[in-house]
């Protein structure tokens, strides 16, 4: 294989996973008409999502980054989650069924893929929010970084608000209290802020000591706002399927916590970037 045909075919992977997962989630967000996915569609949706994440992050950002980004937040999380799974001092007391299959520490083996599925997106909107573009230019200014990490991990924890209750639903892990966020403990989202926190700040200070070096090129707007796509369609599909739920609270918070930073992101799209 030629080194100049690589970016082109990489290209090709990311676009088929994007498009894939595109399928299964409409097929998730019309479950109530459809009927109930198995457990197993759940674990697919990790893997279809997190591998567009990871490879998306390898054009992006260039292997060594993206393994790495995608090593300190399986490791992260993996730890906080057994630590939350076994005290239930970080996120309150819950555990896991068995719905999502194997377990390590408590923990389905599936469950740090499906962070950062998410992580990546996130990240990549808040770099866009700020700097309009999806891979900030690293600067070595301690506030920029703590900043845009703290920006990423609300993101991500925007996105809990409205998986959470789902997955409660549909008996992927229980929660051993009666919180006062349908039944979820406001303790849960520090929970998910600390952790997510903990990744991004790692990375960030990583990616600013040793800038990326992605194989992507200059002119490829829309295929670098893929993670911000995929962020999008979760902010409308969640609200959807709440409503075919008969949830519309749900689908309220869903909407107004993941809509809003799309909408802001979508208002940064004029026409001298739009995608050729």
């Amino acid at each position: 294989m030629q080194p100049s045909s690589v970016p082109s075919r990489w290209r090709v992977l990311v676009i088929v996973l994007f498009w894939t997962y595109t399928l299964l989630n409409t097929y998730f967000v019309l479950t109530p008409v459809l009927g109930a996915a198995p457990p197993m569609a759940y674990i697919l949706v990790a893997v279809l999502l997190g591998g567009f994440s990871l490879s998306h992050a390898i054009y992006m950002l260039g292997p060594r980054h993206a393994l790495s980004f995608f090593a300190l937040s399986a490791a992260i999380s993996l730890a906080f989650e057994g630590v939350g799974v076994a005290t239930g001092v970080i996120y309150g007391p819950y555990h896991y069924t068995d719905h999502l299959g194997p377990k390590l520490f408590g923990v389905p083996l599936v469950v740090p893929m499906a962070w950062f599925m998410v992580i990546y997106p996130s990240y990549a909107l808040a770099n866009y929010l700020v700097d309009g573009r999806v891979v900030s230019e690293p600067r070595p200014d301690p506030v920029r970084l703590i900043g845009l990490a703290a920006l990423s991990a609300m993101l991500m924890t925007a996105w809990d608000l409205a998986v959470d209750p789902q997955m409660v639903m549909y008996g992927h892990w229980t929660w051993h209290v009666n919180g006062p966020f349908f039944g979820i403990p406001a303790r849960n989202f520090v929970g998910w802020l600390a952790t997510t926190l903990t990744v991004y700040l790692t990375y960030r200070f990583l990616e600013a000591r040793w800038p990326p070096r992605g194989l992507w090129r200059q002119g490829e707007r829309t295929f670098e706002r893929l993670p911000l796509f995929i962020y999008g369609m979760l902010a409308l599909g969640y609200p959807v399927g709440y409503s075919l739920l008969g949830r519309p609270e749900l689908a309220v918070v869903a909407f107004f916590a993941m809509g809003t930073p799309c909408l802001i992101a979508l208002l940064q799209v004029t026409p001298n970037t739009v995608a050729t």
